[in-house]
């Protein structure tokens, strides 16, 4: 049994110092600089909470709150740019549900109690139109948006009344369990 605990001991004695030798030299990196994560700063000049979006040339376009601040980025976050928002002046947009930029510029919006919105860039808005969501509204339900996002010229909706949970796909075809194919 002594023999075997002064044999552990020059075991572990032996593998430290391998370990410290090993672990003396310089480190340039090079072993690491295939699977780094590099974290870049792209917070917007607003003050609160705001939403995201990328446009197809890169642009980072930012909304906050209500739609009352506006800024973008062409360079990745390093400066931005105000611009006019669509809610500056009013509290219209102050309980937006779900928003998606679109790739024309617009920006398509969900009111509680109003529907769907299209908001142009010069701030002009008009009701954009589907159908079963509209019908909903109409009859005096509410409807709860968790996820609004355009793909090009199509859109993702996920919503809720009373109880049910839909999604949404427009327009287009690839309809598949729990998505109908709406038009509005």
């Amino acid at each position: 049994m002594k023999h075997i605990r002064h044999f552990l001991c020059l075991l572990l004695a032996g593998s430290m110092l391998f370990l410290a030798a090993c672990g003396g030299g310089k480190d340039d990196g090079a072993l690491l600089s295939g699977g780094r994560y590099v974290e870049t700063d792209v917070t917007p000049p607003i003050e609160g909470r705001f939403t995201s979006y990328m446009t197809g040339d890169g642009t980072i376009v930012c909304l906050g709150e209500g739609l009352k601040t506006r800024f973008d980025s062409a360079d990745g976050g390093d400066s931005w740019t105000e611009k006019p928002a669509p809610g500056r002046d009013t509290d219209r947009y102050q309980f937006v549900q779900g928003a998606a930029l679109l790739p024309d510029g617009d920006l398509l919006v969900f009111l509680q109690g109003e529907g769907f919105v299209k908001i142009a860039p010069d701030g002009s808005s008009q009701p954009y139109a589907v159908g079963e969501i509209d019908k909903i509204i109409a009859d005096g339900e509410n409807v709860f948006v968790s996820l609004l996002q355009a793909f090009g010229d199509r859109l993702l909706m996920s919503y809720s009344s009373g109880g049910f949970a839909m999604q949404d796909t427009r327009p287009g075809g690839g309809a598949s369990i729990g998505q109908r194919r709406i038009d509005g």
